[in-house]
C-alpha cells in the first residue's frame, strides 16, 4: 500500500512540475506585445540610422513579425526576434551597419530600406504582426553630429536631445497630420496609452498549484489516531 502511494505522489509531483515549467514558461515570453510594453528609447539619424527600443514589462516579449515603420515604409523583424525584461533591442539600418559599429554602436539586429528624421518631420513606428496596432510611435527630427533623440529615462514620455552624452535641450515632439498611415493606426495612434499586464494568467496558474497542492496532502497524509472502542468494563470501572 505504501509503495503505491509512492509511485502516486511521485507521478503527481512530476506532473506539478511539468506544469509550474510550462507556466512560467508561459509567463516568461510574451507573444502578444500590447501598446506601450515595448517604446522607442534612443534613436540616431546623423550618420547613422539607427533605434534602441527597450521592454517596459517584466518578462521577455516575442517581437517576431512586428513591423518597424517611418509612416510609409514597412519592415518585419525576422522570427525569434526576442526582448528580455527591462532590456533594450539596437537596431542599425544596414546600410549604415559600418557607420554604427564605428561609432562604438553594436547591432542587435539591421533592417532595410529607409531611414528616419531625413525629411522635415518623420515617424518612427513599432506595429504589431497585423499592422493594426501602434506599440509604440515617436516623431523624429532632424538632428546634427553626434545628437541623438532620447528618452529622459526608459519610463519617462519626456523626450530629449543628447550630444556625446550629455543632455542639450528638451524636446516637445506631437503627432503630426500629415504621417501616411492607415485609419485604424491612426485612430490607435490617437488613443495610444500604456497597458498593463493582465494578472489572470498568474491566478490561473496558482489556482492549479493550490488545486494539486491539497490533492497531494490528501493522498500523503498521516492518518489521526483511530476512535478508542470502550468496552463495558472499563465503563464499569
Amino acid at each position: 500500500m505504501k509503495s503505491s502511494r509512492f509511485w502516486v505522489v511521485l507521478v503527481i509531483v512530476f506532473v506539478l512540475m511539468f506544469g509550474a515549467v510550462w507556466g512560467i514558461t508561459v509567463l516568461i515570453t510574451k507573444s502578444v506585445v500590447s501598446p506601450g510594453d515595448v517604446v522607442f528609447n534612443r534613436i540616431s539619424t546623423f550618420g547613422a540610422d539607427w533605434i534602441e527600443l527597450y521592454n517596459r514589462t517584466g518578462h521577455a516579449l516575442d517581437l517576431s513579425g512586428c513591423i518597424l515603420s517611418d509612416g510609409k515604409n514597412r519592415y518585419a523583424l525576422p522570427e525569434r526576434t526576442f526582448i528580455q525584461a527591462k532590456d533594450k533591442l539596437v537596431m542599425v539600418q544596414e546600410e549604415d551597419r559600418k557607420k554604427a559599429e564605428s561609432a562604438g554602436i553594436r547591432a542587435d539586429l539591421t533592417w532595410r530600406g529607409f531611414g528616419f528624421g531625413h525629411a522635415k518631420s518623420e515617424f518612427a513606428l513599432l506595429l504589431n504582426r497585423a499592422g493594426n496596432v501602434i506599440i509604440d510611435f515617436v516623431q523624429t527630427i532632424p538632428l546634427q553630429e553626434h545628437e541623438i533623440l532620447a528618452r529622459v529615462s526608459p519610463d519617462s514620455e519626456k523626450w530629449e536631445i543628447e550630444k556625446n552624452g550629455q543632455k542639450q535641450q528638451e524636446v516637445h515632439l506631437n503627432a503630426a497630420s500629415n504621417v501616411d498611415i492607415t485609419p485604424a493606426e491612426q485612430r490607435t495612434l490617437n488613443a495610444l496609452q500604456f497597458v498593463k499586464q493582465s494578472s489572470k494568467e498568474i491566478a490561473g496558474i496558482l489556482s492549479v498549484v493550490v488545486t494539486i497542492g491539497g490533492l497531494i496532502g490528501k493522498l500523503v497524509g498521516t492518518p489521526g489516531p483511530k476512535p478508542r472502542t470502550v468496552r463495558a468494563a472499563e465503563r464499569a470501572a
